[in-house]
């Protein structure tokens, strides 16, 4: 089982800006110091559906459903903790660093291989284009 450090998730927090990575999935609008729009995981008429980027969470409050970046994208894309991690380590602009951190300077022979959608990992325009990426598919637990 994989597990993370709590500095490499709050880099890949730090890295990706929560308002921006909902944004293409809820027309958010600005509602004092949060943002507000309808909710992605149910149906609704009324905007209830609330992301606090300074805190980088999200809240619905019509169906319940909250909680940080990587369980949006979870959710959002029906994703495992490890894919998202990934996802988003990219999206932040430098998973081999985030990787590196987290499983020390292991070979990549010595690495499992998962497969992950492309389809599932969002770029943001923000994201460094010159950045190095690791190989898709590639995670640092082992089989």
């Amino acid at each position: 089982m994989a597990t993370y450090s709590a500095a490499v998730l709050d880099d890949i927090r730090a890295g990706v800006d929560i308002v921006d990575f909902i944004g293409p999935f809820v027309n958010l609008r600005k509602a004092g110091a949060n943002w507000k729009g309808l909710c992605p995981f149910h149906g609704e008429k009324t905007p209830s559906f609330m992301v606090n980027p300074k805190k980088g969470i999200f809240h619905c409050f019509g169906c319940g459903v909250g909680g940080d970046i990587f369980g949006f994208l979870m959710r959002q894309d029906r994703l495992s903790f490890p894919e998202a991690v990934r996802a988003l380590a990219k999206t932040a602009g430098s998973p081999r660093a985030f990787m590196r951190r987290r499983c020390g300077s292991r070979p990549a022979s010595a690495r499992g291989s998962t497969s992950t959608s492309a389809a599932s990992i969002r770029t943001l325009p923000s994201a460094s284009a010159s950045a190095q990426h690791p190989t898709p598919g590639t995670d640092c637990s082992t089989s």
